[in-house]
């Protein structure tokens, strides 16, 4: 009986290092399985963050131009008014709304001297 109980004991011992085995090959696997899919995300967390660096360097040569267009903008407005301001002076001159004396007093040909 000694035999035969060590028998069985020695098959038991048997199953349960291989379930041990197995459980450990298995805890293995799922390692290795979430080791993999860390660099992975790590590899793309990486490159969204190169794309974030470009997309801010893209953003603030949007604004440069924007800020160039406004000053632009703002420019060519005052310039119209400059230039609608001198239409409505020479106008003025031309229909002789003030008291002009039409002499010349310079080189111009609208240099006048308002009386």
């Amino acid at each position: 009986m000694t035999h035969r109980y060590s028998a069985i004991r020695t098959a038991r011992n048997a199953r349960t290092a291989r379930s041990s085995v197995s459980g450990n090959l298995a805890l293995y696997n799922t390692i290795n399985q979430i080791s993999k899919e860390n660099q992975r995300l790590s590899k793309e967390i990486k490159q969204l963050r190169k794309r974030i660096k470009e997309l801010e360097k893209l953003l603030a040569e949007q604004d440069k131009i924007i800020e160039a267009q406004s000053i632009q903008t703002t420019s060519t407005n005052e310039r119209d008014e400059l230039l609608r301001r001198i239409e409505i002076l020479e106008n003025l001159l031309d229909y002789n709304v003030f008291n002009v004396k039409k002499e010349n007093i310079g080189e111009d040909e609208r240099s006048y001297v308002v009386l």
